[in-house]
């Protein structure tokens, strides 16, 4: 029985692997043609508010919205908005009790990684580092003092930016008043507060504080909106890395492994749709029409990541997802820990799918073929998230067991071919879409054979720790 189950797995590895390189090739090769065979139509320029909201992103987001001023230069039905939140204040001051501690790991030399764990809510990243220049220095305490005393939260950076720059007619600017709340509380603050003028030709977009879209993100944008008469959702999918040189080896191999969901399950599915394939949106590059988002009672607060409970909602309306050809490009987290929590934390709201099916049932009463295989797909990625280096796993022990070497070779060949297969398209794919050339590539897979093997850290950590609060991922 055993042998049955190992050969299954192994077979399963190779039709995978080869069914993911399909794919990406077929998208290549529609991709080229398409760019050949495009109509140039008459352009009008939609009204579009690009929403970015922020949680302690001092050290980010000036340069992100100066990306933005350029992007939407000349273009005055495009409308860059920040909400911030009043609750990166209420948990600086909550904090704060960790100041004397933070003094003491400073002098302790307690490793940086831990340092932006713990002391986060009373400082950013950079301001960290900036503290740990000191550390031998006699008078630690009073710079580290002097550096919290002085630290600036998101709200008060944008407000300076703002005004010092005197950008009050291209940056809206919305803080959200409540000490609580996630980004969806963010959002549905500015839907609710916002006015806009024609609803439907109203885009409400969203970006993070990371995003870097690419140059050519508005252009294309609003080609899809004019060559497909106002769709109801477009999305600009994306890859984790602008922050590439500076990741760990392992860390770029988790940085494939995320690009390869994002182009395999968002962009490639959306552009080959299929009711029984699973197609999402993406909270940050999403272009949904206003009257649409208001129809559907706007962003959801109830689970964490509102983007896997609106792919569904979209899903089951079966209202189509018109994805761009050009890729946003954010950070990576850089440390194990730091992604271990991120993905714990969309792991929770992905294995409460069933949770959100029943939800949404009782709200219409509507089941159909569309939100059936939503259900279904999601079920089998939490499975395959879990359980995929499970599966690898069993196939050695199996083999090692059963003193098999060939068993053994055949267990460890399938999985690298199914790496190569199936990652080796997608780089490819990356390559392709960013115009650019990754170096080393063999050694880029080699740690992303790596993360694929402990891509279950995250699931296993939700299922573990059972958070009750949302991480908020640590630039």
């Amino acid at each position: 029985m055993n042998l049955i189950i190992l050969y299954i797995i192994l077979l399963l590895e190779i039709l995978t692997g080869l069914w993911c390189f399909h794919r990406s090739f077929k998208y290549i090769c529609k991709h080229n043609k398409k760019d050949e065979n495009r109509i140039q139509t008459k352009k009008k320029v939609p009204n579009i508010l690009i929403v970015i909201p922020c949680l302690r992103e001092q050290d980010i987001i000036i340069q992100t919205l100066n990306h933005f001023l350029e992007l939407t230069k000349n273009l005055d039905n495009i409308k860059i908005l920040v909400v911030t939140t009043q609750k990166e204040e209420f948990d600086r001051e909550k904090n704060m009790y960790l100041k004397e501690q933070f003094v003491k790991d400073i002098k302790n030399n307690i490793e940086l990684q831990k340092l932006i764990n713990k002391y986060n809510k009373i400082l950013s990243t950079s301001e960290i580092k900036e503290i740990l220049k000191y550390s031998k220095s006699k008078d630690i305490e009073d710079i580290i003092n002097n550096k919290v005393k002085n630290s600036k939260t998101t709200n008060i950076r944008i407000e300076e930016f703002i005004t010092q720059s005197n950008l009050k007619e291209k940056i809206y600017h919305f803080h959200y008043p409540n000490n609580d709340g996630i980004m969806a509380d963010q959002l549905n603050y500015v839907l609710n507060k916002f006015k806009f003028k024609d609803e439907k030709n109203y885009y409400f977009s969203v970006y993070n504080a990371d995003s870097i879209p690419n140059k050519d993100t508005i252009k294309e944008v609003i080609k899809t909106i004019n060559e497909n008469d106002n769709p109801k959702v477009i999305q600009q999918y994306s890859i984790p890395m602008s922050n590439w040189s500076g990741l760990s080896n392992l860390m770029k191999g988790f940085a494939i492994y995320q690009s390869n969901f994002e182009l395999r399950y968002g962009l490639i599915n959306s552009y080959f749709p299929n009711k029984l394939l699973y197609t999402y949106v993406v909270g940050h590059g999403m272009y949904i029409r206003v009257d649409i988002l208001k129809k559907i009672g706007g962003f959801e607060t109830k689970y964490w990541c509102e983007d896997i409970y609106m792919s569904y909602v979209l899903r089951n309306k079966d209202i189509s997802i018109y994805p761009i050809k050009v890729l946003e490009i954010m950070q990576s987290p850089q440390y194990l820990s730091i992604l271990t929590k991120q993905n714990a934390v969309w792991f929770k709201t992905s294995f409460e799918c069933l949770k959100i099916f029943l939800d949404v049932f009782k709200q219409n009463r509507k089941v159909n073929l569309n939100s059936i295989g939503w259900l279904i797909q999601r079920i089998r990625m939490n499975i395959t998230w879990i359980g995929l280096p499970i599966a690898f796993l069993y196939t050695i022990i199996i083999s090692i067991l059963n003193k098999n070497v060939i068993m053994l070779s055949l267990s460890v060949l399938s999985y690298f071919v199914m790496i190569l297969l199936e990652y080796g398209g997608t780089i490819k794919l990356i390559e392709k879409l960013t115009e650019t050339t990754l170096k080393n590539k063999v050694k880029v897979l080699i740690s992303t054979i790596v993360a694929t093997t402990i891509s279950n850290i995250g699931p296993i950590y939700s299922l573990v720790s059972r958070k009750k609060e949302k991480y908020k991922t640590v630039r």
